[in-house]
């Protein structure tokens, strides 16, 4: 935990803001590794202030918005999910065969989402 402007001790892969200030999505920004994504789910931003695109989107960092949902948003679904018993599928991997994982989803051939899980 720490205030908006505090950087992390090491950069990061992955951000979510929530915030609604656009300074909030700025400092993320500036906390990921290069190819770092952060994703934007608040309600309301307020705006985005300018910063320095060199520094912070070089490097192929991303932002992203997501589909805003509230709370009450997914206690809907999840109930609709549930009385619809809708079960989700899928297929475990161990780390060791991650190779067969990635090749799993490159031919469409598992059960659901191919997911790698620690031993």
């Amino acid at each position: 935990m720490g205030t908006e402007d505090e950087k992390p001790p090491v950069a990061l892969d992955r951000a979510v803001t929530f915030a609604p200030s656009g300074k909030v999505v700025v400092s993320a920004l500036a906390s990921l590794r290069k190819g770092g994504v952060v994703a934007i789910n608040a309600i309301h931003l307020d705006s985005m202030p300018s910063f320095d695109y060199d520094k912070l989107l070089w490097g192929e960092r991303q932002i992203r918005s997501v589909a805003n949902m509230t709370r009450q948003d997914a206690r809907d679904f999840l109930k609709i999910a549930h009385d619809l018993q809708i079960r989700p599928q899928v297929t475990a991997f161990s780390l060791e065969d991650a190779n067969q994982a990635l090749l799993a989803v490159k031919e469409e051939t598992g059960q659901g989402s191919a997911v790698i899980v620690p031993q």
